[in-house]
């Protein structure tokens, strides 16, 4: 359950990792690198597809999504909330200095969540592959 109060945050690898659609290397978790939290992350092997995150707001609102990821290039992501394509899709993910070691967290978007369960999916969105993963902080405005 989200906090109304405080960020919580939703590990990756705990997630839905999605099925690329052409066909390409399904994500899965890794754990090889170093500074990530949890049991390990969502990593993209060079293939699309996508992480689905489902998370049960306490009230519904808005809320501030933070990606923590590893990149080093430019990736575009599509995010739809609930299926609905958000307002700021795609997000674009910055280049990060190493792969699974310099994790960054400088992508946030506000979406509007409903009070209950919600489905967050982050997918490659330009037939390329997407960042590693690590997880996402929520927070309520």
């Amino acid at each position: 359950m989200l906090s109304a109060a405080t960020s919580t945050l939703c590990e990756a690898e705990d997630a839905m990792l999605l099925n690329p659609t052409d066909g390409g290397a399904t994500p899965g978790v890794a754990t090889d690198g170093s500074g990530w939290t949890g049991t390990g992350f969502a990593d993209f092997h060079s293939g699309n597809g996508g992480v689905s995150w489902t998370l049960n707001a306490p009230q519904a609102g808005t809320y501030t999504i933070t990606f923590a990821y590893a990149e080093t290039e430019v990736r575009d992501m599509a995010l739809t909330v609930n299926g609905t394509a958000a307002a700021e899709s795609p997000l674009s993910f910055n280049i990060g200095s190493d792969w699974n070691s310099n994790w960054l967290a400088d992508v946030s978007v506000a979406v509007v969540l409903n009070a209950g369960s919600n489905t967050v999916e982050i997918m490659v969105n330009d037939g390329g592959s997407g960042p590693n993963f690590d997880k996402v902080a929520v927070a309520h405005n």
